[in-house]
């Protein structure tokens, strides 16, 4: 696939792919995630001013489907959901609308009558209830042994055939040379800093980008057990002391929590979605602040801490079980430059950096593009007649991504082979191990992280400052100037003692004049609870305010769910 030469937000900055939609064509930047429909913003989602007065989505491209002539989005009677995130995000607004249209999907290769979903008004509801605008839309990456969908017409008329791209590459419709060698995927997001471009391939996938073991599962890419969450140093000096929990942090705090909990690998949604009490036991470790307004954590970029952690040899360590086995398990590392992301407008005023570790999760747990920054995921939907496999492995750093291995996926492979590049050494030269001095006193992170209140300025970035460790040492001092900083120090304390009783006898007399404050503590969001009517209906409330036509109604309208209804590789 081509990728736009764009980044997209409020909270990445995300690379996308780019295609051409309807005739004449319509180019529009999609994030590659999802199964069945891809999702589209139409040119409608810009007529709500009052959420947002910027049309952000008009950046990565909107749909208009009354200028394709080969548009059909007023024949399907089927309603589309609202939600495209499989419950990662908090999406609302009106039903969406099915549709079909072509799509030219790079280098001349077009696919016709392919599903979409088109919004008209959808927002996003983070946790103090604002509703911000979504801004991308999704690229379907097809599903199980489906070539199209057959779609009952609104006027009583014949159904109409729509296309899932992946299936139709594998099909006898498609000229010989555009063939794909099977009904599959591979992705690999990449990031934006450092730049690693991203790769998506049907029918095959870049056997460089990845390294290490592999994982397949079984079935249609679901859930994953997630065993532990973990800090590791993979290179020089620690910047957390010897007596730091860098382990079982998903189980920290929290009883509840088994031997594995599972999560969802969701490439079309932006967090690392995890329980509250886990993302708290980590960010204890990070010098970040909590902001409950987003379910968020600001990095502190006044700290020296900040600087050695998201440019050295440190990452966030996932570990899964493999094959669906108990016996065997798979790490796959996030390397912290890659977690110093940032949010920017309309979520914010100015550019933040932030931790996308999302406590307000509501029991969704998934890992989305901040995960698979630095994991391949992939997929082959005709592994055999009735069934799938897909797999998740390790990605490739940026220092292999100069060249490209396409290997094709067959119909009925199970298994694919990774590269022999180490992983350690396509770091290099993209992060700084801490050597001895730099962390002569290592960082010594507090029991919880600062909590801040909704109406507290946000951490805006600055700029890199020479670490305290760092500077040189000053010269040593003569005797005679020692003595007599002794002397002038005895005089001062006296000084300071003499304070010390006054202000002393003076709070006592005050004592009962002024309460002292409630302690809030830092950085630990509240007990994770299940998402309760009256959230929703604060957020709906909002959203309803805010401009957007009639939505679904019920307690369960925000759980939505998508409905099921010679071969070469092809880079599209």
């Amino acid at each position: 696939m081509s990728w736009s030469a764009s980044t997209f937000g409020p909270d990445g900055p995300w690379q996308a792919v780019e295609v051409s939609v309807g005739s004449p064509q319509q180019k529009i930047a999609l994030y590659p995630g999802g199964v069945f429909q891809s999702h589209l913003l139409t040119l409608n989602v810009c007529k709500n001013t009052t959420i947002s007065p910027i049309c952000y989505a008009t950046a990565a491209g909107v749909y208009d489907p009354g200028t394709s002539v080969t548009a059909l989005d007023k024949l399907i009677s089927f309603p589309a959901s609202v939600d495209f995130t499989e419950d990662a995000l908090i999406l609302e607004g009106a039903a969406g609308i099915s549709s079909v249209d072509q799509i030219d999907i790079g280098q001349g290769v077009i696919v016709p009558n392919v599903t979409l979903d088109l919004h008209n008004d959808i927002a996003t509801i983070y946790p103090d209830g604002t509703a911000y605008p979504i801004e991308v839309g999704t690229f379907a990456l097809g599903f199980t042994g489906t070539v199209n969908q057959s779609f009952t017409a609104a006027n009583g008329g014949p159904s109409i055939n729509a296309t899932l791209i992946p299936g139709f590459l594998n099909t006898h419709n498609t000229p010989v040379n555009e063939r794909t060698a099977s009904n599959s995927f591979g992705l690999h997001i990449g990031s934006v800093s450092p730049q690693v471009p991203g790769s998506l391939y049907f029918g095959g996938y870049d056997q460089l980008r990845v390294v290490g073991d592999i994982t397949t599962q079984n079935g249609n890419p679901d859930t994953i057990d997630l065993i532990d969450v973990s800090l590791v140093v993979h290179a020089g000096a620690s910047p957390w002391p010897d007596s730091a929990p860098l382990t079982r942090l998903l189980q920290s705090g929290n009883a509840t929590i088994g031997p594995a909990l599972p999560v969802k690998i969701l490439p079309q949604a932006p967090y690392i979605n995890l329980p509250g009490s886990s993302c708290s036991a980590i960010a204890a470790l990070l010098p970040v602040t909590y902001s409950k307004q987003y379910g968020l954590y600001f990095w502190d970029t006044t700290s020296p801490s900040y600087h050695r952690i998201v440019s050295s040899p440190t990452s966030l360590s996932f570990t899964f079980r493999r094959d669906t086995l108990n016996t065997a398990n798979i790490t796959i590392h996030v390397p912290f430059p890659l977690l110093n992301l940032t949010l920017s407008a309309p979520l914010v005023t100015s550019p933040t950096p932030y931790f996308p570790c999302n406590a307000e999760s509501r029991g969704q747990y998934s890992l989305g593009r901040a995960f698979l920054q630095a994991a391949f995921f992939g997929a082959n939907w005709q592994a055999t007649s009735k069934s799938a496999v897909w797999w998740l492995a390790q990605a490739a750093g940026p220092g292999v991504i100069t060249q490209s291995n396409i290997r094709s996926i067959e119909v009925g492979d199970a298994q694919i082979k990774a590269s022999a590049n180490d992983w350690k050494e396509s770091w290099d030269g993209f992060w700084t191990p801490l050597t001895a001095k730099a962390v002569e006193t290592p960082i010594k992170p507090s029991n919880v992280p600062t909590t801040s209140g909704s109406n507290q300025a946000l951490p805006t970035a600055t700029d890199s400052k020479t670490l305290p460790q760092d500077k040189p040492a000053v010269p040593g001092l003569s005797i005679g100037a020692k003595t007599g900083i002794a002397v002038g120090s005895a005089f001062v304390c006296a000084v300071i003692f003499s304070f010390a009783i006054f202000f002393f006898l003076r709070r006592r007399r005050a004592k009962h004049a002024k309460q002292p404050a409630e302690f809030v503590p830092r950085g630990v969001p509240e007990a994770e609870q299940a998402y309760t009517p009256s959230g929703i209906d604060k957020a709906k409330n909002i959203y309803a305010q805010a401009g957007f036509g009639p939505t679904e109604v019920g307690e369960e309208a925000y759980y939505h769910h998508e409905l099921e209804a010679t071969p070469h590789v092809s880079e599209l």
